[in-house]
């Protein structure tokens, strides 16, 4: 029976809605993009005292022919997150805080058919 583990997520964990939006727009063969996503703590009290919101903006070029396109878009993401690398035997085990930052740069190349 799982209902134990069941009533153990339901206790920690909350229902959430990501947000997304973007929009583009065109000129020519020409497209820009920009975008914002918002992921939203998914436990029901901050664990740690750190909150686990994630947030990401994006931004990107294209350029678009009937026989190829490319794109180049750059999305930047950031949070804060926290773990306990090992338990001890005491009232508190070590706790790590951290920052999340991340980048990446994405390059498509295609060719509809």
């Amino acid at each position: 029976s799982y209902t134990s583990d069941n009533d153990k997520i339901k206790s920690l964990y909350q229902s959430v809605v990501n947000l997304r939006f973007g929009g583009e727009f065109r000129y020519n063969q020409f497209r820009f993009r920009g975008g914002y996503s918002l992921m939203p703590e998914p436990f029901k009290t901050e664990q740690n005292d750190v909150s686990r919101v994630i947030q990401s903006t994006s931004a990107g070029i294209g350029y678009r022919t009937q026989k190829f396109y490319v794109d180049l878009a750059t999305i930047y993401s950031w949070g804060n997150n926290s773990y306990r690398p090992y338990r001890v035997n005491t009232s508190t085990s070590p706790l790590v805080n951290y920052s999340q930052r991340n980048s990446n740069i994405l390059l498509t190349v295609g060719f509809p058919f």
